[in-house]
């Protein structure tokens, strides 16, 4: 991994929580990226993939 101590940390804390969701079968998508290096590039790719749920939620408001 690419990323530091924190992006290590809270990518852990991001898997435990992924299993943990998977345990009690809530649904969740979980996209992790293997560097773990926070960037526009990347903010800006999971933005366009996940735009149908949020914009879906926010038109349902």
């Amino acid at each position: 991994m690419k990323g530091g101590l924190i992006e290590a940390a809270t990518a852990e804390c991001t898997r435990r929580m992924a299993a943990r969701l998977d345990e009690l079968n809530i649904p969740a998508t979980v996209d992790l990226h293997d560097d773990g290096v926070h960037s526009w590039g990347y903010w800006q790719d999971d933005l366009h993939r996940s735009w149908p749920v949020i914009g879906g939620a926010i038109g349902a408001l």
